[in-house]
């Protein structure tokens, strides 16, 4: 598997890959030391330097379709269980949130952009607009008091608090060839979360130790 992923690196691919098992570290500081730092870029993490990131972090503040969709889906990846359907409606008003969210934030650059903001956002702002809206949308339908109440865990205080709320610093850059090494210690929730984050292909600060 390490020649295959060899292959794809030389081949100009854009690898990331969650080794659980330290098995691409060698290749890993091959390449990091052929390419003097640029690529071979290797995260592990352990409960005392936890692995965290931003997704609403950008340095330019652009946000695109994809890139919309992907936190949309991220966020619902946490919300939801896999045996929850998703209706069409709490994506859709999922994804109306996080576009007004980057409204604001582009409007007051005096908002930190993280998850913490933007659950601020939903529990103050959206949950009110929602109620006073004419044409009401049932809790059947997007129930926003259990998603506050599931996803309370990633806000301010909660046990994965550091997980969607890094903050800016040595970023790696979206040509970087990442290689992340999960501790599989109690890592349910940080695992979900990489998954969704990388496999949507979301950018932004992805911080952990650096092996």
């Amino acid at each position: 598997m390490n020649h295959l992923v060899r292959q794809y690196y030389e081949q100009g691919a854009h690898v990331v890959l969650v080794d659980t098992g330290n098995s691409y570290q060698g290749l890993c500081e091959m390449i990091r030391r052929k390419t003097g730092g640029t690529d071979g870029v290797y995260f592990t993490y352990t409960e005392e330097k936890p692995i965290s990131f931003n997704p609403f972090y950008t340095d330019d503040y652009v946000f695109d379709v994809e890139k919309k969709d992907s936190i949309k889906t991220l966020l619902l990846t946490l919300w939801k269980s896999e045996d929850d359907k998703v209706t069409k409606t709490e994506s859709g008003e999922l994804g109306s949130a996080v576009s007004a969210y980057i409204e604001r934030i582009r409007a007051d650059r005096s908002i930190v952009p993280s998850f913490n903001t933007f659950y601020e956002y939903m529990r103050d702002d959206y949950r009110r607009e929602l109620a006073e809206r004419d044409i009401k949308v049932e809790k059947e339908d997007f129930n926003i008091d259990n998603m506050l109440t599931t996803m309370r865990q990633y806000y301010r205080g909660g046990r994965y608090d550091f997980l969607l709320n890094s903050e800016p610093r040595t970023v790696p850059r979206r040509d970087h060839h990442h290689h992340g090494s999960l501790h599989q210690q109690d890592a349910a929730a940080e695992r979900r979360a990489e998954t969704a984050y990388r496999g949507r292909g979301l950018e932004g600060p992805l911080i952990g130790e650096h092996g």
